[in-house]
């Protein structure tokens, strides 16, 4: 009896090392799987902040007056009233 207790006993022991570094190693993988994804979003980020940088100096380069102006008159064909009472509408 006492080798058949002796012999699970280190089988235990095997099997409890192997599952211990079993999941360490899996612990390791997915740790390195999340730090690869963080990188990447990092990236997106940072390209994604350029993009809004560009589009915000569009937005406000867009809000001049002189812009807004020139805009109103190619691209909507809009006159400027002589007196501001007068509507015009071609």
């Amino acid at each position: 009896m006492d080798g058949l207790v002796g012999y699970f006993s280190r089988v235990f022991a095997v099997a409890g090392i192997v599952g211990m570094t079993t999941i360490y190693v899996w612990s390791k993988v997915e740790s390195s799987g999340v730090a690869q994804r963080m990188d990447a979003a990092q990236g997106q980020l940072s390209h994604l902040e350029e993009e809004r940088s560009k589009l915000v100096a569009r937005l406000e380069r867009s809000k001049l007056s002189g812009v807004l102006r020139q805009r109103a008159v190619e691209e909507l064909h809009m006159v400027a009233p002589k007196s501001p009472s007068l509507v015009v509408i071609e």
